[in-house]
Parts: structure tokens; sequence; C-alpha cells
């Protein structure tokens, strides 16, 4: 394996490397120094690719004999590397370079056609001109004049000529809105007639067994104001299926309430005195419905 006998600096800041087979070992700058403590060797790496390791069995840096340890050999070649880059970089003969750099520019020559103060009159007059009419105009943020006696309006644009069709469909909209004023109206005093507040002068229960299969009525229709609420209790083995009012309850698509076995369901004062039936989806049901009706 190859060691490094000594390393110089050339004129133009390249190191020069003797290796221990008498070989030259030019590295191209700039230089930048990696140390490794693990194994106490120093690599010198070069732009763009080259790199040279150094350990303490060097003999010479820079033209002054080394001997020392691994911390004195880290300081003479970061001190090589700084006299190495300041030569490439036109620093003369060695040290750091400055930053930042001096420069002195006293007087520097114009390029072709710069501009100088003897061409710039009939710019400053120009300038000159145009800040007296600005100073002249209105800000934006001042109360601006405006004219508009009369504006056209833009295509398409509503008047009072083309406003029967919306005048129509409001006129309809209102027809409706009281028919269904109306209507809310009496749910209302219906809802009313049969409130929770209404004292309660009977109550009775029915139980219905539960049937095998079809449709089966709980409850008939009744005037308004015969009843004042109705309590259900599903004490069979199923679920059954409650529609309210009038059609054929079903447990697809024709129901109001599910009720599994053993639930209770108060039926609103809305749908108090309205009819009440039932169906249950398997043919096995066992126990009763029992239909409890506040008078």
């Amino acid at each position: 394996m190859k060691t490094v006998n000594s390393i110089n600096i050339l004129e133009d800041g390249k190191l020069v490397a003797e290796l221990s087979d008498n070989s030259l070992y030019y590295l191209q700058p700039a230089i930048v120094v990696n140390t490794y403590l693990n194994n106490e060797k120093i690599r010198i790496e070069g732009l763009p690719s080259e790199f040279l390791d150094v350990d303490i069995s060097i003999d010479e840096i820079d033209g002054v004999a080394f001997a020392g340890d691994f911390g004195a050999l880290d300081t003479a070649i970061r001190e090589l590397a700084k006299k190495s880059n300041t030569l490439f970089f036109g620093g003369g003969t060695g040290g750091v370079i400055p930053n930042p750099l001096p420069i002195s520019a006293t007087s520097l020559p114009l390029p072709t056609g710069a501009s100088t103060a003897a061409n710039q009159a009939l710019q400053i007059t120009q300038e000159t001109a145009i800040n007296t009419n600005l100073a002249l105009l209105a800000k934006l943020t001042d109360t601006q004049p405006v004219s508009a006696t009369s504006l056209p309006l833009p295509t398409g644009a509503s008047t009072s000529a083309l406003q029967t069709t919306g005048n129509t469909s409001l006129s309809s909209i209102d027809t409706k809105l009281t028919s269904t004023n109306t209507k809310l109206d009496t749910l209302i005093s219906n809802d009313a007639n049969n409130a929770r507040g209404t004292t309660a002068t009977n109550t009775s229960v029915t139980a219905v067994a539960a049937l095998s299969s079809g449709t089966q009525a709980l409850l008939a229709a009744a005037a308004v104001t015969a009843r004042k609420g109705v309590i259900l209790t599903n004490n069979t083995n199923r679920i059954i299926y409650i529609l309210f009012g009038a059609g054929t309850a079903n447990t697809t698509t024709s129901l109001s309430v599910i009720m599994p076995s053993g639930s209770l369901y108060e039926v609103s004062n809305m749908f108090a005195n309205v009819a009440i039936q039932f169906s249950i989806s398997q043919a096995t049901a066992t126990g009763t419905i029992l239909v409890t009706t506040v008078n």
C-alpha cells in the first residue's frame, strides 16, 4: 500500500505529493480537507473528483519536516489547504482570501452608449411636465363626480314591460301559501283538541291476538275528539309492522312504524283518531298486541 512521503505546493496552487514508491501525484484545487478520527486519517479532496489520504507517517509538508500527532497533522494540512486555495484564486503568496474582498474603484470607465448627466436634460424636462400634470389630477381616494342621467341597460336586462310572467308566478305562489296556511291551521287545531294536557275521562285496553298471515285491524277510525291518545304494546314473539290510515299494511312498502317484540309505542296525537292496522312477516307468531285507548 502506497503512503505519502511529502506534499508541496506549486506556483499555481496545485499540490504535488511524493508517494512511497517515489512517484508523483498531482491534486487539482480548490482543496477540501476532511478529518476521519476513527482511523486517524485525513483526506485531501480536489475538484472535481481527486483525493489523497494522509496520516502521521508523512515526512514533509510544504517544505517543512513533520513529526507529530494526529492533531498536529490536521492543523498542518488545513494550513496547506488555505495556502493552496489562495494561490489558485489569485491571492499571491498564500494566506486566507478576505471575506468580503476589498475593491477600490475611484473611477471606472462607462460602457459605450452609457447615460451621462449631460444627456439627461430632455428626460428631466419631460419628468417635470409629467409631475405637474399628475398634480392637477384628482386622487382615486377623492370623491369623483359621476354623471348618469340615462344609462343603457345590458342585453337581457329586466324591465317593467317584461315582468308579467314573474308577477303571475308570484300571485300563484301567494295563493298556494294561503291554502297551505289554512291546512296547517286545521292540523294545529286538531292536535290541540287531542293535546296531552286534555283531561282523559276513560282508559281501555284491548288485546288483539297475533294473526297467522296477512293484515289485521287494530283500531277503527274515530271522530276527531273521540280519542285523546293511543298506546300500542307488542306482546307477540315477532316484529309487527304498523300502518296508520287507509291502505293495507305489509312488511315492506306499506307501513308507518316497525315494533320489535316486547316494545311499546305511543301514537302521536296527530294519528290518535285514524284507523290502525298491522302485519306480521312470519306465520308462526304467538301472543297479543295490547291497544290502550285514552278517551
